[in-house]
Protein backbone atom coordinates (compact mmCIF):
# COMPACT_ATOMS: atom_id res chain seq x y z
CA UNK A 1 0.00 0.00 0.00
CA UNK A 2 2.85 2.36 0.88
CA UNK A 3 4.46 1.82 -2.53
CA UNK A 4 1.10 2.40 -4.16
CA UNK A 5 0.64 5.71 -2.28
CA UNK A 6 4.17 6.80 -3.18
CA UNK A 7 3.48 5.92 -6.81
CA UNK A 8 0.30 7.99 -6.78
CA UNK A 9 2.18 10.90 -5.24
CA UNK A 10 4.86 10.71 -7.90
CA UNK A 11 2.16 10.57 -10.61
CA UNK A 12 0.39 13.63 -9.22
CA UNK A 13 3.68 15.51 -8.95
CA UNK A 14 4.54 14.53 -12.53
CA UNK A 15 1.15 15.72 -13.79
CA UNK A 16 1.59 19.05 -12.01
CA UNK A 17 5.11 19.40 -13.37
CA UNK A 18 3.94 18.66 -16.91
CA UNK A 19 1.16 21.24 -16.52
CA UNK A 20 3.52 23.91 -15.20
CA UNK A 21 6.15 23.29 -17.86
CA UNK A 22 3.54 23.20 -20.63
CA UNK A 23 2.00 26.45 -19.40
CA UNK A 24 5.43 28.11 -19.26
CA UNK A 25 6.22 26.92 -22.78
CA UNK A 26 2.87 28.24 -24.07
CA UNK A 27 3.45 31.67 -22.54
CA UNK A 28 7.05 31.75 -23.81
CA UNK A 29 5.86 30.71 -27.27
CA UNK A 30 3.24 33.46 -27.34
CA UNK A 31 5.80 36.11 -26.38
CA UNK A 32 7.91 35.13 -29.38
CA UNK A 33 4.96 35.00 -31.78
CA UNK A 34 3.41 38.39 -30.95
CA UNK A 35 4.80 41.65 -32.37
CA UNK A 36 5.56 42.92 -28.85
CA UNK A 37 8.24 45.47 -29.74
CA UNK A 38 6.32 47.02 -32.63
CA UNK A 39 3.13 47.16 -30.54
CA UNK A 40 4.86 49.04 -27.76
CA UNK A 41 6.72 51.39 -30.10
CA UNK A 42 3.63 52.27 -32.15
CA UNK A 43 1.40 52.79 -29.12
CA UNK A 44 3.94 55.02 -27.38
CA UNK A 45 4.39 57.06 -30.55
CA UNK A 46 0.63 57.47 -31.03
CA UNK A 47 0.10 58.62 -27.44
CA UNK A 48 3.06 60.99 -27.54
CA UNK A 49 1.94 62.57 -30.82
CA UNK A 50 -1.83 62.70 -30.38
CA UNK A 51 -2.63 61.87 -26.75
CA UNK A 52 -4.71 59.05 -25.35
CA UNK A 53 -8.41 58.31 -25.69
CA UNK A 54 -9.42 60.73 -22.93
CA UNK A 55 -7.30 63.58 -24.33
CA UNK A 56 -9.21 63.99 -27.58
CA UNK A 57 -11.37 67.10 -28.02
CA UNK A 58 -14.09 66.76 -30.72
CA UNK A 59 -14.74 69.61 -33.21
CA UNK A 60 -16.25 72.58 -31.39
CA UNK A 61 -18.86 73.28 -34.08
CA UNK A 62 -20.30 69.76 -33.98
CA UNK A 63 -19.34 68.98 -37.59
CA UNK A 64 -16.94 66.29 -38.79
CA UNK A 65 -14.25 67.47 -41.20
CA UNK A 66 -14.18 65.92 -44.66
CA UNK A 67 -10.41 65.37 -44.59
CA UNK A 68 -10.61 63.58 -41.23
CA UNK A 69 -13.38 61.30 -42.46
CA UNK A 70 -11.27 60.48 -45.52
CA UNK A 71 -8.33 59.63 -43.26
CA UNK A 72 -10.61 57.54 -41.05
CA UNK A 73 -11.91 55.65 -44.06
CA UNK A 74 -8.40 54.95 -45.34
CA UNK A 75 -7.68 53.31 -41.99
CA UNK A 76 -10.86 51.25 -41.99
CA UNK A 77 -10.65 50.24 -45.63
CA UNK A 78 -7.14 48.86 -45.07
CA UNK A 79 -7.75 47.02 -41.79
CA UNK A 80 -7.04 43.27 -41.96
CA UNK A 81 -10.09 41.02 -42.15
CA UNK A 82 -9.35 39.07 -38.96
CA UNK A 83 -12.95 38.49 -37.94
CA UNK A 84 -13.03 34.92 -39.32
CA UNK A 85 -9.79 33.94 -37.58
CA UNK A 86 -11.05 35.46 -34.35
CA UNK A 87 -14.33 33.56 -34.66
CA UNK A 88 -12.48 30.26 -35.24
CA UNK A 89 -10.28 30.88 -32.19
CA UNK A 90 -13.37 31.51 -30.03
CA UNK A 91 -15.04 28.36 -31.37
CA UNK A 92 -11.95 26.32 -30.50
CA UNK A 93 -12.07 27.52 -26.88
CA UNK A 94 -15.83 26.90 -26.62
CA UNK A 95 -15.42 23.36 -28.02
CA UNK A 96 -12.68 22.52 -25.54
CA UNK A 97 -14.74 24.00 -22.70
CA UNK A 98 -17.62 21.66 -23.53
CA UNK A 99 -15.26 18.68 -23.52
CA UNK A 100 -13.69 19.77 -20.22
CA UNK A 101 -16.94 19.19 -18.30
CA UNK A 102 -16.92 15.50 -19.20
CA UNK A 103 -13.17 14.83 -19.00
CA UNK A 104 -11.32 13.23 -16.08
CA UNK A 105 -7.75 12.90 -14.90
CA UNK A 106 -5.00 13.49 -17.45
CA UNK A 107 -7.56 14.15 -20.19
CA UNK A 108 -8.84 17.14 -18.20
CA UNK A 109 -5.30 18.53 -18.01
CA UNK A 110 -4.77 18.04 -21.74
CA UNK A 111 -8.00 19.87 -22.55
CA UNK A 112 -7.11 22.66 -20.14
CA UNK A 113 -3.81 23.16 -21.96
CA UNK A 114 -5.61 23.17 -25.30
CA UNK A 115 -7.94 25.87 -23.96
CA UNK A 116 -4.91 27.92 -22.89
CA UNK A 117 -3.43 27.47 -26.35
CA UNK A 118 -6.76 28.55 -27.86
CA UNK A 119 -6.74 31.65 -25.69
CA UNK A 120 -3.32 32.46 -27.04
CA UNK A 121 -4.71 32.05 -30.55
CA UNK A 122 -7.23 34.77 -29.68
CA UNK A 123 -4.34 36.88 -28.39
CA UNK A 124 -2.36 36.47 -31.62
CA UNK A 125 -5.28 37.58 -33.79
CA UNK A 126 -6.10 40.59 -31.61
CA UNK A 127 -2.46 41.67 -31.28
CA UNK A 128 -1.97 41.41 -35.04
CA UNK A 129 -5.12 43.48 -35.59
CA UNK A 130 -3.96 46.10 -33.07
CA UNK A 131 -0.51 46.37 -34.69
CA UNK A 132 -2.03 46.85 -38.15
CA UNK A 133 -4.53 49.44 -36.94
CA UNK A 134 -1.98 51.49 -35.01
CA UNK A 135 0.36 51.45 -38.00
CA UNK A 136 -2.43 52.82 -40.21
CA UNK A 137 -3.28 55.49 -37.62
CA UNK A 138 0.33 56.70 -37.64
CA UNK A 139 0.27 56.99 -41.43
CA UNK A 140 -2.96 59.01 -41.30
CA UNK A 141 -1.78 61.15 -38.37
CA UNK A 142 -4.76 60.10 -36.26
CA UNK A 143 -4.71 59.27 -32.56
CA UNK A 144 -6.65 56.48 -30.80
CA UNK A 145 -8.97 59.10 -29.26
CA UNK A 146 -10.07 60.56 -32.59
CA UNK A 147 -10.48 57.05 -34.01
CA UNK A 148 -12.73 56.01 -31.11
CA UNK A 149 -14.78 59.21 -31.46
CA UNK A 150 -15.30 58.78 -35.21
CA UNK A 151 -16.19 55.10 -34.84
CA UNK A 152 -18.71 55.87 -32.10
CA UNK A 153 -20.48 58.71 -33.91
CA UNK A 154 -20.53 56.98 -37.31
CA UNK A 155 -21.04 53.29 -36.53
CA UNK A 156 -23.03 53.42 -33.30
CA UNK A 157 -24.81 56.79 -33.25
CA UNK A 158 -25.38 57.42 -36.96
CA UNK A 159 -25.68 53.93 -38.45
CA UNK A 160 -26.82 52.36 -35.14
CA UNK A 161 -24.66 49.37 -35.98
CA UNK A 162 -25.64 46.16 -34.22
CA UNK A 163 -24.31 43.19 -36.20
CA UNK A 164 -25.88 39.75 -35.66
CA UNK A 165 -24.10 36.93 -33.86
CA UNK A 166 -22.35 34.32 -36.01
CA UNK A 167 -22.14 31.64 -33.32
CA UNK A 168 -24.11 30.59 -30.26
CA UNK A 169 -22.94 31.84 -26.86
CA UNK A 170 -24.65 31.78 -23.49
CA UNK A 171 -25.74 35.22 -22.17
CA UNK A 172 -23.48 34.80 -19.12
CA UNK A 173 -20.49 33.42 -21.04
CA UNK A 174 -17.09 35.11 -20.68
CA UNK A 175 -17.30 36.20 -24.31
CA UNK A 176 -20.62 38.01 -23.79
CA UNK A 177 -19.45 39.53 -20.50
CA UNK A 178 -16.32 40.86 -22.21
CA UNK A 179 -18.39 42.29 -25.07
CA UNK A 180 -20.51 44.18 -22.55
CA UNK A 181 -17.38 45.42 -20.76
CA UNK A 182 -15.85 46.63 -24.05
CA UNK A 183 -19.02 48.55 -24.89
CA UNK A 184 -18.99 50.07 -21.40
CA UNK A 185 -15.37 51.19 -21.90
CA UNK A 186 -16.27 52.73 -25.25
CA UNK A 187 -19.13 54.64 -23.60
CA UNK A 188 -16.82 55.88 -20.85
CA UNK A 189 -14.22 57.16 -23.34
CA UNK A 190 -16.85 58.80 -25.58
CA UNK A 191 -18.48 60.60 -22.66
CA UNK A 192 -15.09 61.89 -21.52
CA UNK A 193 -14.47 63.28 -25.01
CA UNK A 194 -17.86 64.99 -25.11
CA UNK A 195 -17.09 66.53 -21.72
CA UNK A 196 -13.81 67.83 -23.20
CA UNK A 197 -15.74 69.55 -25.97
CA UNK A 198 -18.23 71.06 -23.55
CA UNK A 199 -15.48 72.43 -21.32
CA UNK A 200 -13.69 73.92 -24.32
CA UNK A 201 -16.88 75.59 -25.55
CA UNK A 202 -17.72 77.01 -22.13
CA UNK A 203 -14.21 78.48 -21.93
CA UNK A 204 -14.76 80.56 -25.09
CA UNK A 205 -15.69 84.20 -24.70
CA UNK A 206 -18.06 84.13 -27.65
CA UNK A 207 -19.87 81.33 -29.50
CA UNK A 208 -21.14 81.37 -33.05
CA UNK A 209 -24.50 79.81 -33.94
CA UNK A 210 -23.04 76.36 -34.74
CA UNK A 211 -21.13 76.28 -31.47
CA UNK A 212 -24.20 77.36 -29.50
CA UNK A 213 -26.26 74.56 -31.04
CA UNK A 214 -23.54 71.98 -30.39
CA UNK A 215 -23.16 73.10 -26.75
CA UNK A 216 -26.92 72.84 -26.25
CA UNK A 217 -26.88 69.32 -27.74
CA UNK A 218 -23.98 68.35 -25.46
CA UNK A 219 -25.75 69.69 -22.37
CA UNK A 220 -28.87 67.75 -23.27
CA UNK A 221 -26.99 64.49 -23.99
CA UNK A 222 -24.72 64.63 -20.97
CA UNK A 223 -27.14 66.02 -18.39
CA UNK A 224 -30.52 64.74 -19.54
CA UNK A 225 -29.67 61.80 -21.80
CA UNK A 226 -30.68 58.14 -21.37
CA UNK A 227 -29.94 56.78 -17.90
CA UNK A 228 -28.09 53.49 -17.58
CA UNK A 229 -24.54 52.23 -18.01
CA UNK A 230 -25.36 50.63 -21.35
CA UNK A 231 -26.61 53.76 -23.11
CA UNK A 232 -24.26 55.88 -25.22
CA UNK A 233 -24.94 59.62 -25.72
CA UNK A 234 -26.52 60.33 -29.13
CA UNK A 235 -27.08 56.59 -29.68
CA UNK A 236 -30.68 57.33 -30.61
CA UNK A 237 -29.67 60.02 -33.09
CA UNK A 238 -27.01 62.64 -33.76
CA UNK A 239 -27.59 66.40 -33.99
CA UNK A 240 -28.59 67.32 -37.53
CA UNK A 241 -25.39 69.24 -38.31
CA UNK A 242 -23.14 66.30 -37.43
CA UNK A 243 -25.38 63.82 -39.20
CA UNK A 244 -25.31 65.98 -42.35
CA UNK A 245 -21.51 66.14 -42.25
CA UNK A 246 -21.37 62.30 -42.32
CA UNK A 247 -23.84 61.89 -45.18
CA UNK A 248 -21.38 61.84 -48.15
CA UNK A 249 -19.33 59.07 -46.48
CA UNK A 250 -22.12 57.01 -44.88
CA UNK A 251 -22.21 54.19 -47.46
CA UNK A 252 -18.43 53.78 -47.50
CA UNK A 253 -18.28 53.70 -43.70
CA UNK A 254 -21.02 51.08 -43.50
CA UNK A 255 -19.18 48.90 -46.03
CA UNK A 256 -16.17 48.72 -43.69
CA UNK A 257 -18.09 47.57 -40.61
CA UNK A 258 -17.97 43.94 -39.38
CA UNK A 259 -20.74 41.62 -40.51
CA UNK A 260 -20.90 39.64 -37.26
CA UNK A 261 -20.71 40.46 -33.57
CA UNK A 262 -17.55 38.42 -32.96
CA UNK A 263 -15.57 40.60 -35.37
CA UNK A 264 -17.15 43.68 -33.77
CA UNK A 265 -16.01 42.33 -30.39
CA UNK A 266 -12.45 42.20 -31.77
CA UNK A 267 -12.72 45.83 -32.89
CA UNK A 268 -14.15 46.96 -29.55
CA UNK A 269 -11.34 45.25 -27.64
CA UNK A 270 -8.76 47.15 -29.68
CA UNK A 271 -10.78 50.36 -29.86
CA UNK A 272 -11.10 50.81 -26.09
CA UNK A 273 -7.57 49.76 -25.08
CA UNK A 274 -6.05 52.42 -22.80
CA UNK A 275 -2.64 50.89 -22.12
CA UNK A 276 -0.03 53.18 -23.65
CA UNK A 277 2.20 50.13 -24.20
CA UNK A 278 -0.45 48.05 -25.95
CA UNK A 279 -2.46 45.21 -24.42
CA UNK A 280 -1.46 43.35 -21.28
CA UNK A 281 -1.13 39.59 -21.33
CA UNK A 282 -2.89 37.81 -18.50
CA UNK A 283 -2.52 34.09 -17.97
CA UNK A 284 -3.58 32.00 -15.03
CA UNK A 285 -4.71 35.05 -13.06
CA UNK A 286 -1.27 36.71 -13.00
CA UNK A 287 -0.57 39.79 -15.07
CA UNK A 288 2.72 39.84 -16.90
CA UNK A 289 4.49 43.07 -17.69
CA UNK A 290 4.93 42.32 -21.36
CA UNK A 291 2.98 44.80 -23.53
CA UNK A 292 0.83 42.18 -25.19
CA UNK A 293 -2.83 41.31 -25.18
CA UNK A 294 -4.96 40.32 -22.22
CA UNK A 295 -6.27 36.75 -22.25
CA UNK A 296 -8.67 35.63 -19.56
Amino acid sequence: MRKFMIGCGVLVALVLLIGLVSSWLLVRSLKHQLPVDSLEKQRKELVQLYGGIDDYVPPLDGRLRAERLESYLRVRENLPDDGTAFLHALEHIADQERRLDEAKGLEKLKIGLKMAKGGMGVARVAASFLAARDSLLLVEEMGPGEYLFLTTVTAICDLQWNPPRCRQAQPDSLEMVKLSEARSELRKGFIHQLENARRALRALDELDVAQQEWLAALDDALDHGPIGDDRIPFEDGLPQAMRASIEPWRARIEATLPTCQEAWFLELMVLTDRNEHGFQFQYGGRKKTQPVIEVQ
